[in-house]
């Protein structure tokens, strides 16, 4: 996190010759990565990190993060909804998950999603309630807006 990125992946893989089967270090070695913005790379360590753990969470979120910068949105959201199957109390998931099926126009999801976000709390923990607030009620008039539209083209049809 104080971007000594090459340093802290010269690490990681030293650690990774002497254990090659610790998850952790792929998970964080794909965090390195992806905060790069070196997203394949970062997708392949957390598909090491899941493949030696499959019930690792952290690894799941973090490879749907990699995926929704990358334009995948189905593939986060199932890593995302495979997250909170594994640990429902990942708040976050909730969030990026909301943001992931806005993105496929699934407004009512997306909505029920940032809704719980927000329910338990989070906003206040992460310092965001206000901006999700504001995201909710933009995605209820996307909503609206979307089934107007809908509405619309088979009338006209």
């Amino acid at each position: 996190y104080l971007g000594r990125w090459k340093d802290a992946e010269k690490s990681i893989n030293e650690a990774l010759r002497h254990q090659p089967y610790m998850a952790t270090a792929y998970n964080e070695r794909g965090n390195i990565r992806r905060f790069q913005r070196d997203y394949d790379n970062a997708l392949t360590d957390y598909n090491m990190a899941i493949n030696i753990d499959p019930t690792y969470y952290e690894a799941y979120y973090n490879r749907a993060l990699a995926h929704e910068e990358k334009k995948q949105f189905t593939e986060a959201e199932e890593d995302l909804t495979r997250t909170l199957a594994l640990n429902p109390t990942i708040s976050q998931a909730y969030e990026a998950r909301g943001r992931v099926r806005a993105a496929q126009r699934n407004y009512d999801q997306a909505i029920d999603d940032i809704t719980r976000y927000l329910r338990v709390g989070a906003g206040h923990k992460y310092d965001n309630h206000s901006e999700m607030q504001g995201y909710l009620f933009m995605l209820r008039v996307q909503r609206l807006f979307w089934k107007l539209l809908n509405r619309r083209k088979k009338s006209d049809s």
